[in-house]
């Protein structure tokens, strides 16, 4: 069987965000933060990053420092925030987490 024998077969899908190069990880994370704070109403949640080797999933999940700092830091930064806040009102919250990186 040759290659023009194969049928071709159409994909296509649809992204709800695509970020530039130049996108800041606080615009991104804006994008993901109403999912961070979905958590904190009992809702499960999973931020994923896909992508070609090299296209910066782990700088964009774990960043550097300061302004830098990626997805999960901010997430889990946002979720005790939440927490606090929860405390304060008299609710008593308890939060599992897990990071997994497939190589």
């Amino acid at each position: 069987m040759s290659i023009t024998d194969k049928q071709v077969v159409k994909k296509s899908w649809k992204l709800d965000q695509v970020f530039n190069l130049d996108a800041s990880q606080d615009a991104v994370f804006e994008e993901v933060e109403a999912i961070t704070k979905s958590v904190t109403d009992g809702y499960r949640a999973c931020i994923f990053a896909y992508g070609q080797t090299g296209s910066g999933k782990t700088h964009t999940m774990t960043g550097g420092e300061g302004e830098m700092r990626g997805m999960i830091p901010r997430a889990v930064e946002s979720l005790f925030n939440e927490m606090v806040k929860m405390k304060e009102l008299g609710w008593a919250t308890d939060m599992q987490a897990s990071f997994v990186e497939v190589t």
